[in-house]
């Protein structure tokens, strides 16, 4: 004794997606194809972008630069702050004698070593200002290495979740607009 019962259904998947490159480039290689079992995170494809090459290059030699200028800051302001304390004591020593036994020191003289004591530490500041100044575009081109490198990173397309390829748009060599192409 046997019962059968045939229903008519349809498979579909549980999630499908396409998969889009984000930057546009060359298709440099493509490791999967009709039917391949991929996992969350395989690498599928990777773009060639030497354009984007090229700006991390140039963005490394913009951080080298820009350490160059910090490192320089920092050498002025350290001959600023001791040419401010040499001059600043010359300044204290004369006022002192000054004080203490007056009409051995012209005031004249007192006055001069006095702008030169106030001029140095403006130049000190100044120096300073450089060295945050040149901090700041430290920084700057640390974040456009940064931002241009998760954009470099975009190159090489990856599976979002483990599944199986159905289809695949692209070829070795052809070029892929960003985010119009599936893989």
């Amino acid at each position: 004794l046997a019962e059968h019962l045939t229903v008519s259904s349809e498979l579909v998947p549980y999630q499908e997606i396409d998969v889009y490159a984000k930057v546009a480039g060359y298709v440099k290689d493509i490791t999967v194809d009709y039917g391949s079992h991929v996992h969350k995170g395989q690498v599928m494809a990777t773009l060639e972008v030497p354009e984007l090459a090229a700006q991390l290059q140039q963005d490394e030699a913009a951080i080298k630069a820009r350490n160059n200028e910090v490192t320089r800051a920092q050498n002025e302001v350290a001959r600023a702050k001791a040419q401010s304390n040499v001059l600043h004591l010359q300044y204290t020593r004369l006022a002192d004698v000054s004080k203490t036994k007056k009409g051995l020191v012209a005031q004249q003289e007192v006055d001069d070593v006095q702008s030169k004591d106030l001029a140095a530490q403006s130049n000190l500041d100044a120096t300073q200002g450089s060295l945050e100044a040149a901090k700041s575009e430290m920084a700057v081109a640390q974040a456009k290495l940064v931002h241009d490198q998760a954009l470099f990173d975009y190159s090489k397309i990856v599976a979002p979740f483990d599944g199986v390829v159905t289809q695949r748009f692209a070829n070795e060599g052809a070029l892929m607009q960003a985010g119009t192409t599936s893989v």
